[in-house]
């Protein structure tokens, strides 16, 4: 029997190496369809978390808006000084006011002294 395996061993060899290149073969085959899985899977991870960030720079944007929209109303209210300056109209119209009904009552005290009356 070792007389034969040494005269087929050639051929054993080129059987084994051939086998041994189709397994690495495979073997390459395999790593290279799950590393092209993986990167469409990534890629398609990327591509969602891309639309994610796009929807969150639009509502970041319009949030900025509001934000400047809410700044110049603010900065558009009274202030204390001008609250102050109204109060002392305020206070100028309730004096005016009051001196218009005791002239108006003293017409209406004249008016009924000299018989008058209202209609």
């Amino acid at each position: 029997m070792l007389k034969a395996l040494a005269e087929y061993w050639p051929i054993i060899n080129v059987f084994f190496g051939g086998f041994f290149v189709w397994v690495c073969w495979s073997l390459r085959q395999l790593a290279k369809n799950e590393i092209e899985k993986s990167a469409l899977a990534q890629d398609k991870r990327l591509a969602q978390l891309d639309g994610r960030v796009d929807g969150h720079d639009t509502r970041l944007t319009k949030v900025e808006g509001h934000i400047v929209e809410i700044r110049n109303d603010v900065e558009a209210l009274p202030t204390k000084a001008d609250f102050a300056r109204l109060e002392g109209e305020v206070k100028g119209v309730g004096l005016n006011a009051a001196a218009a009904a005791n002239g108006v009552q003293r017409i209406e005290g004249f008016f009924l002294k000299k018989g008058v009356e209202s209609a």
